[in-house]
């Protein structure tokens, strides 16, 4: 299945809460400037919904590894700035190429204990993701 048959949201780029998930979606390219402020308008929604732990569902559309403008050390950066993880019960990604399937289980490796998980479909992620809907726990407190 290519990249561009994953169902993508009917909602506008960027992030929402719906269902107890959150979704963040980045088309065409992602940065760090680009994740950062997603970050930032995620931890404001979640304050706003006043949830303390939340899954997250990241769908990428037409993003290969040339798209993908970040490095190893900016990963860290995503991690210390607005403590998105901190308030993630699980982190499911949905439409990465393999290239960039392989960066971010680097990362993942590296920073979150291999916690950032893959799913082939955004139905498949939804369902993962329900499951965490209720637990307070996040990826980074979980035991390896």
């Amino acid at each position: 299945m290519d990249q561009n048959d994953y169902p993508v949201s009917k909602k506008p780029r960027g992030v929402w809460i719906e269902d107890g998930i959150l979704y963040a979606e980045y088309i065409n390219e992602i940065s760090l400037e680009e994740i950062l402020e997603n970050e930032k308008k995620s931890i404001h929604l979640i304050n706003e919904h006043k949830i303390r732990c939340i899954p997250l569902v990241v769908l990428f559309r037409n993003i290969g590894k040339t798209e993908f403008k970040l490095s190893i050390s900016d990963f860290g950066k995503t991690l210390a700035t607005f403590n998105l993880f901190n308030r993630t019960s699980g982190i499911w990604v949905v439409g990465a190429e393999e290239e960039l399937k392989q960066v971010i289980s680097m990362a993942s490796r590296i920073f979150v204990a291999n916690r950032i998980k893959f799913a082939d479909t955004l139905d498949e992620a939804k369902a993962a993701a329900m499951l965490l809907r209720s637990s307070s726990t996040s990826i980074l407190e979980k035991d390896s």
